[in-house]
């Protein structure tokens, strides 16, 4: 019975019970009434609450990020405070803030208030957390929980955002654990979700996915409908993110030319939204692709231009990329700072607790050095990755 009828037939026996004169009857129903409506009107405020998060989440992440962590020292209930942190969390993995996600994840499900929905939420969160810090064990550790959880609650947005990260996680892990039958279910789950900003931020998830298994035709296709989803939102954001995972797909295949043609649209979107973040994510790339087509001077160019915009960002895995490839770009041209500038890319690992970006870095230098003759210097630096 739909709400309209349900309260047509009220009124109508209110208005037989009013005639009947029995008064305590009339009471009863009218509280019954007044509740009932108290509780439409509560539902359309969180949905119109959940339309403005959503719209902040599209528009702004970076700026709303902040926004958000200002509403928790509102007066709110413990409930509205944990939700609000939950969602925090996913917009720190938007903006490249790992510490970030695991910190707030970490505060929300420490309340102990969290509901079955939102606690697969976190989950989701935090297994994204650990993946951007290149945790593959406890990335997988944790996408399995908020799987296992998701199902048994039956959302199956997120049961798709979860398997996403159990198959990304058994990826990376080199396991093929489950792959094509868990591959399967996740194309049929994004088929039946509406083509909004959760499902086209999923469908980038499932692009990095094909990608790495080099089903590039399919990750192509899919990186150009998100594309069109989130220019018909309006978000200049995930746009330039769109464009962004488009031409890795075309630097996976080797066709360096249209990869560089898709990420100078990706910093084009960044320019527009002014967003400092994918600007250095777009420029770091375009410089390798440049160097690869042999376009040296325009690579050093890219590569200024990325230092500065990342310095400007709150992201410390942006910056990580961006000292990381300024000291391969001057080891590949023999230049003297080689060195220092992979001992600065290390230090800033280091100082933000990227244990596997620090130890992958000091083996690069190792090699280096190895590679150049220093093997006493070779030896030291990889000694200093054992624990």
């Amino acid at each position: 019975m739909s709400v309209l009828i349900w309260l047509q037939s009220q009124l109508s026996y209110l208005g037989k019970v009013i005639e009947s004169r029995d008064y305590t009857m009339v009471k009863f129903l009218v509280t019954i009434m007044f509740l009932f409506g108290s509780a439409i009107g509560s539902a359309a405020s969180l949905n119109l609450e959940m339309d403005k998060i959503n719209e902040g989440i599209s528009q702004k992440p970076e700026q709303y990020f902040y926004e958000l962590q200002a509403q928790l020292n509102d007066d709110i209930s413990i409930y509205e405070k944990v939700k609000l942190q939950v969602i925090i969390s996913e917009l720190a993995y938007y903006i490249d803030q790992p510490e970030k996600i695991l910190y707030f994840v970490q505060e929300a499900i420490s309340s102990g208030v969290l509901n079955d929905f939102w606690y697969t939420r976190a989950l989701i969160n935090k297994s994204r957390g650990h993946f951007q810090r290149r945790e593959s064990n406890l990335h997988l550790i944790t996408a399995q929980m908020a799987y296992v959880k998701a199902k048994s609650i039956g959302e199956p947005s997120l049961e798709t955002a979860a398997l996403l990260e159990v198959i990304l996680a058994n990826i990376q892990l080199n396991k093929d654990s489950q792959r094509a039958h868990n591959l399967k279910l996740v194309k049929k789950y994004l088929s039946f979700l509406d083509d909004d900003l959760y499902k086209a931020i999923l469908l980038q998830r499932y692009t990095t996915i094909l990608r790495s298994l080099e089903r590039f035709e399919e990750a192509s296709k899919i990186s150009q409908d998100t594309i069109k989803i989130f220019k018909q939102l309006g978000s200049l954001h995930f746009t330039s993110i769109s464009y962004y995972n488009f031409a890795r797909v075309e630097e996976f295949r080797g066709n360096f030319q249209a990869a560089l043609k898709a990420m100078e649209l990706s910093y084009r979107w960044a320019l527009k939204d002014n967003n400092y973040l994918n600007q250095a994510f777009s420029l770091t790339r375009m410089a390798q692709y440049q160097e690869k087509l042999q376009l040296v001077e325009d690579a050093e160019k890219s590569l200024l231009l990325a230092q500065q915009s990342a310095f400007k960002t709150q992201s410390s895995r942006v910056q990580l990329l961006m000292y990381k490839n300024i000291a391969e770009f001057s080891c590949r041209l023999h230049d003297d700072t080689c060195y220092s500038k992979f001992e600065t890319a290390i230090e800033h690992a280091n100082a933000n607790n990227l244990k596997q970006d620090k130890v992958e870095l000091q083996r690069q230098l190792s090699k280096i050095y190895a590679t150049n003759g220093q093997y006493q210097k070779a030896y030291e630096v990889l000694s200093s990755t054992i624990d």
